[in-house]
Order: C-alpha cells, then structure tokens, then sequence
C-alpha cells in the first residue's frame, strides 16, 4: 500500500516538472527571439544567456525521459535561479542589489532537501555564495541595459536587500515551524502509540486470562477423561470378573456338584450289590468331591467379597512356620497319591504381621496348585527366612512350569484359564486370583519365576516393619 502510494507521488511530480520545464523552455524562448529581433548587439549579454538556459532545458527534457527525475530536479532548481538573477543584473545592473536574492537561493538550498541529499544542499549553497560575492564585488563585466540613477539605484538596492532578509527570515520561520508542527506531530503519535500499546497490553492481558482459563478447562477436560479412562478400565474388570463368577457358576461349580451326586445316587442304587471295598472306593471318592466343592465354594465367596471390597484384613502377628506345617498335614493325602515330597525349611520364631486367615488360604493354593501341577514322584520345597526386615517365603516345585506369555497372564482375570494337572487334576484358575488380591489387602508382593518342564517358584515378600 505504502510503496504504491509513493509511485503515484513520484510520477505526479515527474509530470509537475515536466510541465515546469515546458513552461520555462517557452518563457526562454520567447524572449529570446523578442531580444533577438530587437537588437542582436544591444541585447547581447542576454541572448547568450538565454540560448545558454534553452539548451540545458533541451538537456533537462532528454534526462527526464531517462528517468533521471532527481539530477533533473537539480539541474532545473539551480539553472533557473542563476538565470532569473543573470537578467535581472541585464536589466537594472549589479547596483541595483538584485544579487541578494542569491542568498535567498542559498538558504533555500538546506530546508528543501532531506539529509540523504545534505552534499547537494551544501553545493548549492557555495554556488550561490560563490555567485552572491561575484556580483557584490563586480568581478564580472556589468552588461546591464538600463542605467538607474545613483539614488534611484541606492533605493533599488535597499529594497532588495530588505526583501531578501526579509523572505529568509520567513524561510527560516517557516522551516523552525515546520520543525516545531513535525514535533507536535511526533508527540501525538507517540501518545497515540503508547495508547495502543496499553490497549495492546490490555489485550494481551485478557488473551493471558483466557490462555489460563483455557490451560484449566484443559486441564480439567485431562482429568475428566482420565478419571473416565479409570472408570472405563474399572467397568471393563467388573464385566470381566462378573463373566468369570459366572463361568466359575456354570461350569466348575457344576462339574464336582454333578460328580458328588452321580456318585451318591450311584451308590444309593448299589450299596446291596456292592462289597465294603467297592463301598469305600465310592466313599472316598464322594469325600474328594465334596472336599473340591468346599474348596471352591470358599475361594468363591472369598474372591467375591475381594472384589466387592467388603472384605478387610486383620492382621495379627502369628508364625508363619505354624501356617506352613499346618497346610502340610492338610495336603497329606494329596501329596500322598501322587509319591510326591514335600520339604518345609523354617524356623518357628520367624514372626510376620498379617491377616493369618489370608495368608492361610494363600499358602493352600498355592501348595494345592504345585502338587497339581507336579508329577508323580517330584517335590515341593518351601523355604521362608528373614532378610533385612523382610520376610521372604518361597515355594518351588518341579513341575510342568510354564512360558513367558503364561507368566504374564497368570493374574489377568480375562486371561485366566483353568487347566489340567499332571493327573488329569481340574480347577476353576480361580486360587491365583484370590491369592494375588489376598497379598495386595495385606501389602504383600509376589512374583513368579518358571520354565517349562523345570518347575514354577511363587515368592512372597512380606513388608518391613517401617511399611506395616
């Protein structure tokens, strides 16, 4: 916008100096055929120098067409001033002071020109002194036409000295008011400037609000969908935990219920038939049943109220040892069946605070699943000791062990399965997940180490005394 404006400046004044130039190519002319006709000898002087004038105009004309606008601009102000004062010293002569318009030209040279442009104003300015002590000090021939009288002359002189201080004064106000209008100016756009930098602060004050505002709708927004993200995986848990209570209810409950009473109704039928060992195979396995239902009805309601959150422990300081020996004798028969042997290293006064009902039912899984899932003839060690604070208990089999991908989903609910011992044994994949909330209630850590065909390890470490 700015760059265009002042391409239409510069043309409207190339084009306002075209027609000066014009105009002055005319003037010239005309009065040099006028002195021409008149008296070729008597008009001598100014003859010469107008034909001197015409020509650099011709020169002016070609320049300007070459698009030197600034050196024609020059050329023309200085030209035309040396002109008007060379005709006026033909006309009246050196005396009559018309030279001191000179100074008027040489005080001109400095306002008008910016200070980009300072050299040529100073040029201008010698030149016109230069010229103004030419004439003062009649240097040159005096080729004036008219011969004023002294007094009249005297007169002539003053006026024109009077006037030309008189037009510099006036250059002089006109240029210090210019200043003084450019001042005013600046100080109002400066006003103005500090105006719109308050308002641009204002503003930028309100953006920073509303930047703030924003980073805590934002903020809040993260936290919303975070606690939704929370809320969606929780609901996902439930969903998949509800699907395994069912299942639990539908299959594995279904299967030792349907065996118990196959075996009841079996033995109703035949207890006539059958002799006292038959009888007591039947029993037994009716016992091995109804003890699978209990087991599992108890890990059930247990699992159960884990979730449901309404069940809290209540720890105790107990031995652990006693724990131990006590699922040893339990699991007597089991490990019995299969020729396994299993081996307890710890000492009685070995102490840990926990819910010793947990921690009871953590330790019966976990031996029931190493007997599981150990073949006839191997062996269970378990081993608990104290470390630094710390209670560590240990339970390793040599069993059929379990991969990588195993491991990992061996206490996601939605992964879980329930899978077959060495002996055709059946579960619910229900007593890990049980023990892994159990050891969480009471702050506990377990983690498994296994490889296949080489046995599993559950390692227990039960907290320092700091964090119980």
């Amino acid at each position: 916008m700015d760059k265009s404006i002042k391409d239409i400046d510069r043309k409207l004044l190339q084009i306002t100096l075209k027609k000066a130039i014009y105009i002055a190519l005319v003037s010239y002319t005309f009065y040099f055929l006028l002195y021409t006709i008149l008296s070729l000898q008597k008009y001598a002087f100014a003859i010469i120098t107008l034909g001197i004038g015409i020509f650099i105009h011709l020169i002016l004309i070609f320049l300007l067409k070459k698009n030197l606008y600034k050196l024609t601009n020059i050329i023309f102000l200085a030209i035309n001033e040396i002109l008007l004062v060379a005709l006026s010293y033909f006309i009246v002569g050196f005396d009559s002071g018309t030279h001191y318009f000179f100074l008027i030209f040489a005080i001109l040279a400095l306002p008008i020109y910016r200070k980009k442009g300072l050299e040529l104003s100073i040029l201008m300015l010698i030149i016109n002194y230069i010229l103004f002590a030419v004439a003062e000090y009649n240097l040159i021939q005096d080729f004036s036409v008219i011969e004023l009288p002294e007094r009249l002359s005297s007169i002539f002189r003053m006026t024109c000295m009077f006037m030309s201080y008189m037009i510099i004064f006036y250059i002089f106000y006109l240029y210090f008011r210019n200043n003084e209008i450019k001042d005013e100016e600046l100080v109002q756009n400066q006003n103005q400037l500090q105006e719109i930098n308050c308002q641009l602060e204002e503003i930028q004050q309100e953006l920073e609000v509303q930047k703030e505002t924003q980073m805590q709708l934002n903020e809040e927004l993260q936290a919303n969908l975070e606690l939704l993200y929370k809320q969606n995986i929780e609901l996902e848990v439930a969903n998949k935990t509800k699907d395994k209570f069912f299942s639990i209810i539908a299959h594995d409950l279904k299967n030792p219920l349907s065996s118990l009473v196959g075996l009841t109704d079996i033995l109703n039928e035949k207890i006539d038939v059958y002799d006292i060992e038959k009888i007591k195979k039947f029993t037994i396995g009716i016992g091995e049943s109804a003890n699978n239902l209990k087991t599992l009805v108890l890990n059930l309601l247990d699992w159960s109220r884990a979730q449901l959150g309404s069940i809290k422990p209540n720890k105790i300081l107990f031995s652990l040892c006693d724990v131990l020996i006590k699922n040893q004798r339990l699991a007597q028969q089991n490990l019995a069946e299969k020729n396994i042997k299993l081996v307890i290293n710890c000492n009685r006064e070995l102490i840990v605070y926990a819910d010793m009902n947990m921690i009871d039912t953590v330790i019966r899984n976990l031996v029931s699943n190493a007997i599981k899932f150990t073949y006839t003839g191997g062996e269970i060690n378990i081993n608990a000791e104290g470390q630094q604070n710390r209670t560590i208990l240990k339970i390793s089999d040599t069993g059929v062990g379990m991969s990588e991908e195993q491991i990992a989903n061996l206490f996601k609910i939605d992964k879980t399965e329930s899978t077959f011992g060495t002996n055709r044994e059946k579960g619910s994949g229900l007593g890990l997940l049980l023990c892994d909330e159990f050891l969480k209630l009471n702050r506990c850590t377990l983690d498994v180490t296994s490889k296949e065909d080489k046995g599993t390890t559950f390692k227990i470490i039960f907290p320092t005394q700091e964090e119980k």
